[in-house]
């Protein structure tokens, strides 16, 4: 039935529906023919894989909300890949906006992580949460702002009740990622969609890290941190000197492609037992 995905032959489909092929075989990654149709924005075979004509006791429902091994489900792929067409569709099969796979992202935030504008505003339409948290704090503003992605951040300023000012990882805010990543055209949009009521909040948030590291400095200057370049870029660490470049953030801790993803999930579940390793090789 995987193979069926690779052709994207709708033809092929129905023939090895109809030989008996499984709807719900997985690959190693644990994706089922559903979810790799909506990774491709193959609406044509998600149709046949979803057509209670083709499949015996088909529960669309659930077969369109089943995860993956990371738990991202073919509506989060399909956000993912800027598949708008096939957001819309999974979402009329009955697609769970709220799910969260095993980082806590949701449709949306994968949406907004990867710049996909139109599957941002469709999932806000269709009633997406846009103040959502990863496990690491991060919001979908705060992926937008990190990519630099314009157009998802004016679609995520639609919301009336959107925490421009929320610290995510590393304790800073979308604005705060903006300035520290150099994206002066980023940095204003969020300043002027921001609301009257956060326009004080963002001020005072760049005052007082410039304040506060004034009061904490040393002879060379204020201690470092990834905030306060942000709020303010002429503050370095005191053991660099004046013309070094900003310290760089460390590595994206939970980001990883698709082909190392199923290594890293097998690696975290095996038992790394040295004791027993060291007897083995005594012996």
């Amino acid at each position: 039935m995987l193979l069926a995905k690779s052709d994207a032959d709708p033809e092929l489909a129905v023939k090895l529906l109809k030989a008996g092929a499984s709807i719900r075989a997985k690959n190693s990654l644990g994706q089922t023919p559903i979810c790799m149709a909506s990774t491709q924005g193959n609406n044509k075979l998600l149709k046949i894989f979803t057509n209670k004509s083709h499949i015996k006791h088909l529960n669309v429902v659930e077969e369109v909300n089943k995860p993956d091994n990371s738990l991202s489900t073919p509506l989060m792929h399909a956000a993912a890949n800027n598949h708008p067409d096939t957001v819309k569709l999974l979402h009329s099969m009955g697609a769970d906006v709220k799910k969260v796979d095993r980082c806590k992202l949701t449709a949306l935030a994968h949406a907004a992580k990867r710049g996909s504008q139109n599957c941002v505003a469709i999932l806000i339409d269709i009633g997406a949460e846009a103040n959502t948290k990863d496990f690491c704090d991060n919001t979908p503003l705060i992926w937008a702002a990190r990519g630099n992605y314009l157009e998802v951040i004016k679609e995520l300023s639609r919301v009336p009740e959107l925490e421009w000012t929320h610290r995510g990882e590393y304790k800073m805010t979308a604005l705060e990622w903006a300035k520290f990543n150099k994206f002066q055209d980023c940095c204003d949009l969020i300043q002027q969609s921001m609301p009257n009521s956060y326009q004080s909040d963002a001020r005072t948030l760049a005052t007082s890290a410039r304040g506060s590291a004034a009061e904490a400095g040393d002879e060379n200057g204020a201690p470092w941190s990834e905030a306060t370049a942000a709020a303010a870029p002429s503050v370095v660490p005191p053991s660099l000197p004046p013309t070094a470049p900003p310290m760089p953030l460390p590595p994206n801790r939970y980001s990883m492609d698709r082909p190392t993803r199923g290594i890293a999930i097998i690696i975290n579940n095996v038992n790394f037992n040295t004791a027993s390793l060291l007897e083995g090789m005594e012996q």
